[in-house]
């Protein structure tokens, strides 16, 4: 795909391109830490972007799961101001580069949420508890939007965790959770959506039926 349309069709999902968002994080002193845990498979292309970024990251390899982490391998932990809370199982290649490259951003304080202040007021007022989050993705542009929009929503909102699900890597997964419609989205093993939500207004619905 070239470079002019990518930057054209994340500019209209609001995700900034490589080239920008290197030049924002040059502003930013905020560190992310990044934990990297695989067997037989290295996400070789989640690495590529992380040393592309490497003046804020910090990388640690193969330390073990936390709780509560799925047994799905690669998987990539992501830390700065998520804490942990975005988790992503695969290697996200493609249009999903760029999430990544943004999930970056929004973790060391680059980016901000671009979530309506309404619809942070009404999570922040409504999320009693922890509410976690499977979508399973491919490279597609419904898939990244669901992925940023729900990191915009995840950088603000401290009880939400997000699992970012790599449908090639981990397609029998899939399969378990699916009747084939991608993106494929999970809300504490019960709720289900498939498709971009529209907009953040229709997230804050689908979490209040989940909570």
């Amino acid at each position: 795909m070239e470079e002019v349309v990518i930057d054209l069709i994340l500019g209209m999902l609001g995700i900034p391109s490589f080239g920008k968002l290197r030049e924002l994080v040059k502003k930013h002193s905020g560190k992310v830490d990044v934990v990297l845990v695989y067997k037989d498979r290295k996400p070789d292309n989640i690495v590529k972007i992380l040393k592309e970024f490497n003046h804020i990251v910090n990388i640690r390899e193969n330390e073990g799961l936390p709780s509560g982490v799925k047994e799905l391998y690669p998987i990539t932990i992501i830390y700065g101001l998520f804490n942990g809370r975005i988790r992503i199982y695969g290697d996200m290649s493609g249009l999903l580069s760029y999430v990544f490259g943004e999930i970056l951003g929004l973790a060391n304080g680059t980016l901000e949420s671009e979530v309506p202040r309404e619809v942070l007021k009404e999570l922040e007022e409504k999320v009693e508890r922890e509410i976690n989050i499977a979508i399973f993705v491919v490279p597609g542009i419904p898939c990244v939007k669901a992925c940023h929009m729900f990191s915009h929503i995840a950088s603000r909102v401290n009880k939400i965790y997000i699992e970012i699900i790599d449908v090639d890597m981990h397609q029998k997964y899939f399969e378990k959770h699916s009747n084939g419609s991608l993106p494929l989205i999970i809300i504490n093993n019960r709720a289900k959506k498939t498709g971009s939500p529209r907009n953040y207004r229709e997230i804050l619905r689908l979490l209040e039926k989940a909570n």
